[in-house]
């Protein structure tokens, strides 16, 4: 049996930046194939309250960003991870065994877990879209840069 690639899950096409959005190169795998490495995407800064299994672009303390989904763990009623969030791949990954078959379960790699309030603190937006135009965003390879502030005497 042979594993079909999956499709790329439907994500709006844009020509130009949305008021009210930036725009950040991907550098990461952790969305495909719906959004893939390289792809220019539109993250609405105003939309900062996640939802679970939709992509969001999230700012880590060392001040990197990445591109993840929130999702919620699957911890019975009563434990301290119930009604939690964590972050990682929008799809889950499948172990291939070296002939080529399904092994185990998918994996999801993840971060967490996260209150709503702890998760929306993380996050720059929510992905709303990806960009044609090469020129609306930085180069892969840029990294985020942190200013401080300084008093001018």
């Amino acid at each position: 049996m042979t594993a079909l690639p999956i499709p790329r899950r439907e994500m709006v096409v844009l020509d130009e930046i949305p008021l009210g959005c930036i725009a950040y190169r991907v550098d990461d795998n952790r969305c495909e194939p719906m959004i893939r490495r390289g792809d220019i995407v539109a993250v609405d800064t105003r939309d900062r309250m996640p939802m679970p299994d939709e992509p969001y672009l999230i700012e880590w303390s060392n001040g990197a960003r990445s591109v993840v989904a929130a999702y919620f763990t699957t911890a019975p009623e009563g434990s301290a991870w119930y009604g939690r969030l964590w972050v990682g791949d929008l799809f889950p990954r499948q172990m291939m065994s070296l002939g080529g078959t399904p092994v185990g379960e998918p994996l999801r790699w993840g971060d967490g877990p996260y209150t709503f309030e702890q998760l929306a603190e993380k996050m720059v937006g929510r992905v709303v879209g990806i960009l044609l135009d090469e020129r609306l965003a930085p180069p892969l390879d840029a990294t985020p840069r942190k200013f401080e502030w300084r008093e001018v005497q």
